[in-house]
């Protein structure tokens, strides 16, 4: 007997430790037992207590199936095929509604599909959505507030690692309102097939409480086969605090953008890939880092930009900006006073590659500059500014990246499309890359000169390895 209450302690021990309730108990689910657990007002009755896991199985189809989780459970399909249907049209708009609701704090909701159906969180904090699927398709499902709503009293909401399509709704997808700052979007693939409003929105307009900020949108997927829409924008920011990451977007229009009418300001812009014609705009005293844009962009004030490729024209807009190791295929127009550029490889089809007017305190240093008919130093156009009120100097055709242990006497320039590396000590191994690492071309010489044909002008990386000695030089070939 005292070995079966020592057994039965230390399980307990073991379930509180992990964080399980202990009077947990799992509750299969379908169509048939649905009101046994929840009630005529769709709440879930006392007989489910708090700490549950809901299984639920089969087709749920109707708004009669619209439900509230008041309680923390866990929400899972163990058979994998739970499905939530409205089976309404756009003139009846009697949707299906899924809520979590206050009480639910930490609830998690796992691999569940939902066909125009609305999801809403409001109230309850700290609730995640993982390896769930939302289709819509019919015109007023999410209206006004995205069929995905988070906002009123729900931070730290997570949604991951799901598929979301929208096949003509006009309304948003994915949207945190006030009330729900913190939230966390991860891994999430969007398809647009249709005509639809916002697809990941922080939205001021929706809810009640502090504005949306300290949103996470990390590693998401927006693919867009709508042509560019005033009412659809890929990514929407409100507040501070933000950090945008990861995400690959292709489509047309705002693909991130500030939300209308918030203030967005001092987040976060790293490693975005935006294609397709998209836009990025991001707002004051923010960090633009290892991005690739390929249309106009525009960098307010205080924006620390480093690391980028912008394949358009770039115009810095506001003052105290830096722009530090970009690659820019388009023309820098500075339309502000005091900001740094420096270290950035600019390529301008115009005659000119950095255009400052007569603007003053900026400083242009140390860059490969490249304009149509103007290189270095000369490739700075200034219209009416004194000579002296801004700081160009250095600018030429090669920005040097780092140098270990070289030798005093190694030389390496470029000229009508061939790299020239001399000076080679001993057995030597160079090597051509192009600037985002692919190997081009790799050569073993004794002392001498060696020779590296580009295949088209822009810049590359040139190693030279001798011994443990290794040489890395960034070089800009003007073929």
């Amino acid at each position: 007997m005292k070995r079966n209450i020592t057994y039965f302690f230390i399980v307990l021990s073991a379930c509180l430790f992990c964080g399980f309730e202990a009077n947990a108990e799992v509750f299969v689910i379908n169509n048939e037992n649905f009101s046994t657990y929840f009630g005529e007002d769709g709440y879930l009755k006392e007989s489910v207590p708090a700490g549950s896991t809901l299984d639920f199985q089969g087709t749920f189809q109707g708004d009669k199936y619209s439900l509230f989780i008041n309680k923390k459970v866990d929400v899972i399909s163990s058979t994998h095929d739970a499905f939530f249907d409205s089976n309404s049209t756009k003139e009846e708009r009697k949707w299906l509604k899924f809520n979590v609701v206050a009480g639910a704090d930490s609830t998690n909701i796992t691999g569940l599909e939902f066909l125009n159906c609305d999801l809403f969180v409001t109230g309850a904090s700290n609730v995640t959505i993982d390896d769930i699927k939302m289709v819509s398709n019919m015109g007023g499902v999410g209206s006004g507030t995205g069929f995905l709503a988070i906002h009123t009293g729900a931070d730290s909401v997570v949604v991951k690692n799901s598929y979301f399509e929208n096949g003509g709704t006009g309304s948003s997808i994915l949207v945190v309102g006030k009330g729900g700052k913190k939230a966390v979007f991860d891994n999430n693939t969007f398809k647009i097939t249709g005509s639809s409003g916002n697809i990941m929105s922080a939205n001021q307009f929706v809810g009640s409480g502090e504005n949306p900020s300290h949103i996470t949108y990390t590693n998401n997927v927006i693919d867009s086969e709508t042509g560019s829409s005033g009412f659809m924008y890929g990514i929407t920011v409100c507040g501070e605090g933000n950090l945008i990451e990861g995400n690959t977007i292709n489509m047309k229009g705002s693909a991130i953008t500030n939300q209308y009418g918030a203030v967005a300001t001092k987040n976060i812009y790293r490693n975005n890939v935006i294609t397709g014609g998209g836009t990025m705009t991001v707002g004051t005293y923010c960090t633009v880092e290892g991005n690739t844009v390929n249309s106009a962009m525009t960098l307010p004030e205080g924006t620390i930009a480093t690391g980028n490729t912008f394949n358009a024209d770039v115009t810095v807009s506001g003052k105290n900006a830096q722009l530090t190791d970009n690659i820019i295929n388009g023309k820098l127009t500075l339309n502000s006073d005091s900001n740094t550029v420096k270290d950035n490889t600019i390529t301008s089809s115009e005659e000119y590659a950095v255009y400052m007017g007569s603007k003053v305190g900026n400083k242009v240093t140390d860059n490969a500059l490249f304009g149509a008919g103007k290189t270095g130093d000369a490739a700075v156009n200034y219209t009416g500014a004194d000579a002296t009120a801004n700081v160009v100097e250095r600018n030429g055709t090669t920005t040097e990246v780092s140098q270990v242990a070289a030798e005093d006497d190694l030389s390496i320039s470029s000229q009508n499309g061939t790299v020239r590396v001399s000076g080679i000590a001993d057995v030597s191994v160079c090597n051509l890359y192009s600037v985002g690492g692919a190997h081009l071309a790799s050569v073993k010489a004794s002392q001498g000169t060696v020779y590296f044909e580009v295949p088209a002008k822009g810049v590359y990386l040139v190693e030279v390895v001798t011994g443990s000695n290794k040489t890395v030089t960034k070089i800009v070939a003007d073929k």
